[in-house]
């Protein structure tokens, strides 16, 4: 019986793992072809796609913010009553920003990469909570003529919130 439920649980970790966001921003290789003052918003796109986030400065400069999120259940999840309250995920974000003249042009990329402990209670809040990023997106796609994925935006919404 020990060993049936040892097989179960072993069976059943794997699952506990999920990745989103663009896996594209780990492959620091792609940023090689990136030359300041030259490459577009479109080769950006090309490359790494859809944005998860879209800002713009006063001066006219935009910032593109993708997010490559890998999450595990935390162990504390686990524990019978303990895990309602302090259940959550352990999650390694890497986030690529892309930085834009006023020309949109590709001026500089930064890139961080954190660990961060994401109660369940907290990272349900901030999904389900009011933020304008889908829409932001949903109208710089529409500026450069570019589609615009709905299911992407959708499932990175309230990502910034939580990581950075």
């Amino acid at each position: 019986m020990k060993n049936v439920i040892l097989a179960l649980t072993m069976l059943a970790l794997p699952a506990c793992a999920s990745n989103y966001g663009s896996q594209q921003v780990q492959n620091f290789g792609a940023y090689s072809d990136l030359q300041k003052g030259q490459t577009s918003k479109l080769e950006v796109h090309d490359k790494f796609g859809q944005p998860h986030d879209v800002d713009y400065f006063s001066t006219g400069e935009s910032v593109w913010t993708y997010f490559s999120v890998r999450m595990k259940t935390n162990a504390a999840t686990f524990i019978p009553f303990v895990g309602l309250v302090a259940g959550g995920l352990d999650a390694d974000t890497t986030t690529a920003s892309f930085f834009f003249d006023m020309e949109d042009k590709f001026s500089k990329v930064e890139t961080s990469t954190k660990s961060k402990y994401v109660n369940q209670w907290v990272g349900m809040a901030t999904v389900a909570a009011e933020n304008d990023e889908m829409d932001r997106v949903s109208a710089e796609m529409e500026k450069y003529e570019l589609p615009f994925d709905q299911e992407i935006a959708r499932e990175m919404k309230g990502t910034s919130e939580i990581f950075e």
